[in-house]
């Protein structure tokens, strides 16, 4: 079968010689494979085929035009003639399909990703990378979920996958809250129960220690602008501090001034 291969205002003449379906990892559902092969002068290499190659993606139409779809490409090959005028080229051509999620559902909260990505690694283990704004209740449940939990990828699978935290960074938003760039892990990456770190639970420890005398002196400081003295009761006042202003302060370490231009 005749086709065009289209890429920004590039067009290639090709011919389709071998069709397939693939699983995606992604979605579950049957891509189309491709194999084509096309011929190209060696004047125009430079120029047509290397440019087509670092497209994101390209556009495959029949000889009336009409769209077949939009696939990315694998393996490519090619082949020539040392007395011959052209190049003969080969790729496998895979079906593209949009990973862009209309929601994210962690647990039962439900997420509004502004920036998406999500890859296999290792062991066909997911990892999702995404931006969301969230308001203050939405952070605290965030917060609150437990070290495993159910995430399922509304409009590319519904499937749940029980994942945990990686990185999480925020930032400022204004009155809308914070924006948040959350790393989320296949719990099948920690092949059974989390290892420690390198440097535990020493790391772990001390930073809890820092948390903590940070605390007592805001809290300290705050006692001293409002009497001018300090009794015992006092001290005592300032040295109350709680598990939950701990964590609060943990959580600073992990802001950044814009999470979408930190990186």
């Amino acid at each position: 079968m005749q086709v065009t291969l289209k890429a920004s205002d590039l067009q290639i003449p090709a011919t389709i010689r071998a069709f397939d379906h693939t699983q995606s990892k992604h979605t579950g559902k049957a891509l189309r494979v491709l194999r084509i092969q096309f011929d190209r002068p060696r004047s125009d290499e430079q120029s047509g085929v290397d440019a087509v190659k670092e497209a994101k993606h390209i556009t495959i139409e029949d000889p009336k035009g009409t769209i077949i779809g939009q696939f990315k490409i694998g393996d490519t090959s090619s082949s020539y003639r040392d007395d011959g005028p052209s190049i003969q080229h080969s790729w496998a051509l895979t079906e593209l399909e949009n990973l862009n999620p209309s929601s994210l559902i962690l647990d039962s909260l439900k997420l509004i990703p502004y920036q998406y990505a999500e890859e296999f690694v290792g062991d066909d283990v997911l990892k999702i990378e995404a931006s969301v704004k969230l308001t203050r209740d939405e952070e605290r449940q965030l917060r609150a979920l437990p070290l495993y939990f159910s995430v399922v990828r509304k409009g590319i699978n519904d499937v749940p996958c029980e994942m945990r935290f990686g990185k999480l960074l925020w930032s400022e938003a204004g009155d809308a809250g914070i924006k948040m760039s959350i790393i989320l892990m296949d719990r099948r990456y920690d092949k059974g129960e989390p290892l420690p770190g390198l440097m535990e639970p020493q790391f772990s420890n001390l930073a809890l220690r820092v948390f903590e005398s940070r605390q007592i002196l805001r809290n300290l400081l705050s006692l001293l602008e409002q009497k001018g003295m300090v009794s015992d009761l006092d001290r005592q006042k300032v040295n109350a501090v709680t598990d939950e202003q701990i964590t609060a302060q943990g959580h600073e370490l992990d802001r950044v001034k814009d999470i979408d231009t930190y990186f």
